[in-house]
């Protein structure tokens, strides 16, 4: 290989590599912005799914309630 080629090849390799640097800083741009877009709408979803949960613990503590009851009311029926 003579010093040209050697020079073109590495102007070539160096050329694909500034291009492949470039293509991925526009990726990571557009999940950035991507990623910005959408978090208020996460937040939201994120929200509904804490308030989903509360309300999902106060129906456990609810029927836990109505089951205390109801073994209580077995129970005495069985005594008398």
């Amino acid at each position: 290989m003579t010093t040209e080629s050697w020079h073109e090849e590495q102007e070539r390799k160096f050329s694909e590599t500034r291009d492949l640097i470039n293509s991925n800083a526009r990726i990571v741009e557009a999940l950035v912005n991507r990623r910005a877009e959408i978090a208020p709408e996460q937040e939201q979803i994120f929200q509904i799914i804490a308030q989903q949960q509360a309300e999902i613990r106060d129906l456990q503590t609810e029927n836990r309630r109505i089951l205390d009851i109801l073994e209580g009311q077995k129970d005495d029926s069985a005594t008398n």
